[in-house]
């Protein structure tokens, strides 16, 4: 292996991958087939270890985002967790019933405690009166 030549930091900070796009300098008429092949590799090996150091960078970069995140809010819980859905992706469902008009939400709410009331009574009146704590005692 060949190692990788300096290049200036300026020449990365714009695009690092823009270094991608260079090619040797010499010509491929006159030059070696043994020659081409190492430069063609030295290249390829170039290449990926700038790769690398690019996706090294964007990992560290994030890591040091979230992280700044999850400690500004750390001590607030709910904000914590509103954080943590939020770079999780996840969405709240709406407690709220969905409806379209106020009378079908009124009467869907009516029936809802008419039947709950109905249900009560019936598991009231199941019950032995013997049996209930209320009654006085002779």
């Amino acid at each position: 292996m060949f190692p990788p030549p300096r290049l200036p930091i300026s020449s990365m900070i714009f695009h690092p991958l823009s270094v991608f796009s260079s090619h040797p300098s010499t010509s491929s008429s006159f030059a070696h087939p043994s020659k081409q092949l190492q430069t063609v590799c030295w290249n390829r090996s170039f290449k990926i270890s700038l790769r690398n150091h690019y996706r090294k960078l964007i990992h560290s970069a994030k890591k040091q985002y979230y992280s700044h995140l999850v400690n500004s809010s750390s001590e607030n819980p709910r904000r914590l967790w509103q954080t943590a859905n939020r770079l999780l992706h996840r969405k709240s469902s709406s407690p709220l019933p969905s409806s379209t008009s106020v009378t079908s939400l009124g009467d869907s709410f009516a029936s809802f405690f008419t039947d709950r009331i109905f249900r009560l009574r019936i598991s009231l009146t199941s019950i032995s009166p013997a049996v209930s704590p209320h009654t006085p005692s002779p």
